[in-house]
């Protein structure tokens, strides 16, 4: 409570002093107003000029591969690109194009944009001479020759050219200090700004930084269309001279190696090689499939099966065999082992088996032998097409390896014709 008690009756003291000396407050305060008036009003008038352009997206469209293609390409989107725009302004900022602007006005020896304060007036001036105080002074004629007179578009400013880069650098930055740029939102249009003293200066100049970027622009896009014709049409007479120049080699090359005809249905050379080729491959399924049954006969126990199968004699005896084991089985119901029926069954079964043993032998040996014959066959006959294979293989690529490089000719000039084609 005595804090805010002691902060209240700081500010009843201060009020009260300026209640005191109120007047002097006041003065101070209209001095001070008129003053700052009075500078403001002084100070020349500054206008500024607004011209709006309207940037569209490149087309990435490359006529050379599109005619190559047979299918022109046209690439379009409606896609803002932050990028390209950014791009674009600083190239209407940039000392090359206002390098240009400078030449074209030929601002570096333009009284009217170099010392403005010399043709302006400023508002206290105007305001006076409206209301009949002081002494009113005749309007200034700017000289014919600082007049800013409509005329070509110079030329661009040579990157190499150091001493014109030099030259022009400090009208550039004058323009570089007045001049605004941005990009409307959500759309394709830049707003250039230009502020000058001189209202037909900043128009002008505003209007010339327009038209320079346009022309700029088109003048680049035409450059790379003129590089990319010139680029085309050197292309085209070398195709032209190395189709030329191949054909004469091609008629040469026939006539030097004596080739009538290339068509294959005349080719007896190759058509030998691929009979041969197609003997061997099938001589090579029928040895391995030999050689994979001889292979498979000498497993274990293999190659008793395959006898047996193609045994008849075992298989008779087999059941021969079980015959008088049934019919002995019988007999010993009643009778011993040495009862002569029940012997004589005995030497019967003994004489039996034993033909089935010798058969079995026999019959293991004489598949075995088979098939290591075919195998053997079939090896000597795949190695004896294989020795006619590679004598022909050889021949034919002695007798075609004239044929073979007049194709390989033959395909360069059709390649080449194609091209020519695509680029036409």
């Amino acid at each position: 409570m005595t804090e805010t008690s002691s902060g209240y009756n700081r500010l009843h003291e201060y009020w009260r002093s300026v209640r005191k000396h109120i007047w002097l407050v006041l003065a101070i305060l209209v001095l001070v107003t008129s003053v700052t008036a009075l500078y403001m009003a002084r100070q020349p008038d500054i206008f500024e000029s607004t011209s709006r352009v309207q940037v569209d997206l490149e087309t990435a469209n490359n006529p050379a591969m599109s005619a190559l293609k047979g299918n022109p390409i046209v690439v379009s989107t409606n896609f803002q690109d932050p990028t390209y725009f950014n791009t674009q302004l600083q190239i209407l900022t940039s000392a090359g194009l206002l390098g240009r602007v400078t030449k074209t006005l030929d601002l570096e020896h333009n009284l009217l944009f170099l010392h403005p304060q010399t043709q302006n007036h400023s508002l206290l001036d105007s305001v006076g001479g409206l209301i009949g105080l002081g002494k009113k002074k005749p309007e200034p004629k700017a000289p014919e020759g600082n007049k800013l007179q409509p005329r070509s578009l110079a030329p661009p400013v040579a990157a190499d050219d150091m001493t014109e880069t030099n030259r022009l650098e400090p009208y550039v930055e004058m323009l570089q200090a007045q001049v605004a740029v941005k990009q409307l939102n959500d759309t394709r249009i830049i707003e250039i700004r230009f502020k000058h003293q001189d209202p037909d200066i900043a128009e002008k100049i505003n209007n010339m930084i327009a038209d320079t970027f346009v022309a700029s622009n088109l003048e680049r896009k035409t450059e790379t269309s003129n590089t990319a014709g010139d680029f085309l049409q050197k292309r085209i007479a070398e195709l032209q001279a190395e189709i030329r120049q191949g054909e004469e080699q091609l008629i040469n090359y026939a006539k030097n190696h004596q080739i009538l005809s290339l068509d294959a249905n005349q080719n007896t050379v190759v058509d030998r090689l691929v009979g041969l080729n197609k003997q061997l491959l099938d001589a090579e399924n029928e040895r391995k499939t030999a050689e994979s049954a001889y292979r498979a006969a000498l497993t274990p126990g293999a190659l008793e099966a395959q006898a047996e199968v193609n045994n008849a004699l075992v298989a008779t005896n087999e059941a021969k065999l079980a015959e008088l084991k049934q019919k002995r089985a019988q007999l010993l119901l009643d009778y011993t082992e040495k009862y002569p029926e029940v012997k004589d069954i005995d030497q019967q079964i003994a004489m039996l088996e034993k033909q089935s043993t010798q058969s079995r032998t026999h019959s293991e040996s004489v598949v075995k032998t088979n098939l290591e014959t075919r195998y053997r066959q079939a090896l000597k006959k795949e190695e004896a097409l294989r020795d006619a294979f590679n004598k022909q293989r050889s021949e034919t690529v002695t007798q075609n390896e004239a044929a073979v490089n007049y194709r390989i000719f033959e395909q360069e000039i059709a390649t080449n014709k194609t091209l020519l084609d695509g680029l036409l």
